[in-house]
């Protein structure tokens, strides 16, 4: 199953981390427009926090060391692709 959250600020990222931690694929969709380079540090950012929020629980034995690449993928660009795929 892949899950879609929309919004790609602190409540969005939120919630892709806890159905990524669950063990779903997530795209988070950023749906306001923005520059390239805007969208591309707020990209950034969200894998930073769900990488270290992940890697937070692996070190405290919470997640399987394995887990970890399976889980926050992708930062969609589009509303429409994301949802065609969940």
């Amino acid at each position: 199953m892949r899950i879609v959250a929309i919004g790609a600020g602190r409540m969005g990222r939120g919630i892709g981390h806890v159905f990524a931690y669950a063990g779903y694929r997530v795209d988070i969709v950023d749906f306001k427009p923005r520059p390239e380079t805007e969208g591309s540090r707020l990209r950034a950012a969200a894998h930073a926090e769900i990488g270290a929020n992940l890697d937070f629980l692996r070190d405290a034995g919470v997640l399987d060391v394995l887990a970890k690449p399976l889980v926050a993928r992708d930062i969609a660009r589009s509303l429409a692709d994301a949802l065609q795929q969940a």
